[in-house]
């Protein structure tokens, strides 16, 4: 069993250290049989350190291991065991202890002045010290009768008890996501007086970290504390973090080769790699993260290796990388965390990303690249786009080719103007580009080729706006959204990933038309045709405003909307 054996010697008790804040509570305890281990040589004149497993640290002056893997406290004077200086002040001390002959542990000031003196109980005892006056730190030490000789007692664990400054102390418990590349981690606002029952969150935030299956909660960041999952419930003593668990896995796209080197057995992603400290590879190996295959390879040079020093992929001069997905699929992006590759095939690199639609991309280095991760982002090399209605919104994540393309045009929105929006079609559409859709059959699906990005049209007069794969948060008349043909002035509300609206300020509380430039304007529906210019009755232009001569357009005469040809 393990204990802290007091020969001839005095003791004392422990700091409780979180981090870099100390946290006290109303109690702490030291176990022997847990925190103490032996040391190298015994009876050691100089102070050493002892963490406990609740994070305290015990100092402890004239010391030595014995075989039975205690803590061995020297005679002398300088011989102590210290409490920290603690938030509050101290009303008891208990110590479980037995020893032999005339040996007696007292508790003192950290002056010397003897509060009170306990004789050795011949078995294994608690007893327990009371506390009078205001001491924020104390300390046990041994003394034994005179003349008694080879006197030594064991103690095996100590509690102290104390009332925090201020009343009562209470804890909080945090939650952190630990490397999450999503979501968000939970909160909690309860504060817990100690001693107090808590009951573990679940992953109420929809943590997500790329590469890695969330598993539940742990007390230390690298995973080596105590586990919790959602509803278990633990005694709170102290201000609490529980780290996310993450458990790696291999995710379709994504090659991670610092967390694969540290996973026990290597995850080499089917490649037969080994971790090496000065061996090249020349032959070509190949890499599958779900759909997508990476064959690395020496074109010349001396090739390349996964460094096992710190888990990285190293591209020497003269190797590669070679990406492909199924056919039928197009790569869109490659993005490299650590170093970037030097050139690619089809072109397309800038710095650390690729982008382009290819099936095949093959990635070199003209000098020493340390690769950490690989992300690869693919598609189908057709989008299936079902408009629901004739006129719909749409962004995508993709570059699209509309050219040719039967039943579907794309259009921007490029000026307003006389309640108006005048709208231009675009066939080679950059991604993220806002688009008003035009189908001739509502309902049918129609494939829409995704292409390189090369020689786009130019979109930069475009009024659309949008996110492909966000919401969009659009402030009361921040804009107008599309509806039943026309631009409606938007109410405050969140427009959906994958749609657009017309970014422009709201200026009235009428719609506006959408004008295509082929006689097609919407919103003109059940119109009166005015035989002349000179209109009878009040006019009023699309915006609310009274129009004494009207133009060629669309106006509101006797609440309807009429046409002047």
């Amino acid at each position: 069993m393990k204990h802290l054996n007091l020969w001839k010697s005095t003791l004392l008790l422990f700091a409780l250290v979180v981090g870099s804040t100390c946290a006290w509570g109303d109690t702490v305890t030291f176990d022997a049989t847990k925190d103490v281990d032996a040391d190298a040589s015994p009876y050691q004149a100089t102070e050493k350190s002892y963490t406990a497993t609740d994070g305290s640290t015990w100092k402890a002056n004239g010391y030595g291991a014995t075989k039975e893997t205690c803590l061995t406290i020297g005679k002398g004077g300088a011989n102590y065991l210290l409490t920290p200086d603690v938030a509050g002040t101290i009303s008891s001390v208990a110590v479980t202890w037995y020893g032999n002959d005339n040996y007696y542990l007292a508790l003192q000031t950290t002056t010397g002045t003897e509060l009170e003196a306990k004789s050795n109980p011949s078995t294994e005892t608690t007893q327990t010290f009371s506390v009078t006056g205001s001491y924020s730190q104390l300390k046990l030490v041994g003394r034994r009768a005179s003349g008694t000789s080879n006197a030594a007692a064991t103690i095996t664990k100590v509690v102290v008890t104390y009332t925090p400054s201020g009343g009562p102390t209470t804890y909080s418990v945090f939650y952190d996501g630990n490397g999450a590349t999503s979501g968000t981690a939970p909160t909690d606002e309860t504060a817990y007086s100690s001693g107090a029952s808590v009951t573990v969150k679940g992953n109420t935030g929809s943590l997500a970290r790329t590469g890695f299956i969330f598993d539940g909660w742990n007390t230390k960041a690298d995973g080596t504390g105590t586990d919790y999952s959602a509803d278990d419930s633990f005694t709170i003593t102290a201000n609490t973090t529980l780290y996310a668990k993450w458990n790696f896995v291999v995710t379709d796209g994504f090659f991670d080769f610092v967390n694969a080197a540290k996973q026990e057995p290597l995850e080499d992603y089917g490649s037969g790699m080994t971790l090496v400290s000065s061996d090249y590879t020349t032959t070509e190996k190949t890499w599958t993260a779900g759909n997508v295959t990476m064959e690395t390879s020496r074109v010349s040079g001396n090739g390349y290796r996964w460094w096992e020093a710190d888990g990285t992929l190293r591209f020497y001069n003269g190797s590669k990388a070679t990406f492909s997905v199924p056919s039928g699929y197009v790569i869109t992006k490659i993005v490299t965390t650590g170093a970037n590759f030097d050139s690619a095939s089809p072109s397309g690199l800038s710095g650390a990303t690729w982008t382009g639609a290819s099936n095949e991309v093959a990635l070199s280095v003209t000098d020493t690249r340390n690769i950490k991760t690989i992300t690869v982002t693919y598609t189908t090399e057709n989008q299936t786009i079902t408009p629901a209605k004739q006129y719909t919104t749409l962004t995508s994540a993709y570059n699209l080719d509309f050219t040719g393309i039967e039943g579907l045009k794309a259009y921007i929105a490029t000026e307003v103007a006389g309640g108006k929006v005048n709208m231009t079609q675009v066939n080679k559409v950059p991604a993220g580009t806002g688009l008003v859709l035009k189908a001739t059959t509502p309902g049918a699906a129609v494939n829409v080729p995704v292409f390189d990005g090369t020689s786009p049209d130019n979109v930069s007069a475009n009024k659309m706006a949008g996110s492909a794969t966000n919401t969009t948060a659009i402030a009361d008349d921040g804009g107008y959204i599309l509806k039943d043909g026309v631009f409606q002035p938007a109410s405050a509300g969140t427009l959906p990933a994958g749609k657009a609206y017309l970014n422009i300020a709201v200026a009235s509380a009428h719609p506006l038309s959408l004008d295509f430039g082929d006689g097609d304007v919407t919103g003109i529906e059940n119109l009166t045709i005015m035989p002349s210019r000179k209109g009878e009755g009040m006019v009023y232009d699309l915006q609310g405003r009274r129009v004494a001569q009207p133009a060629k357009g669309l106006y509101i005469v006797n609440g309807k909307k009429v046409f002047v040809p």
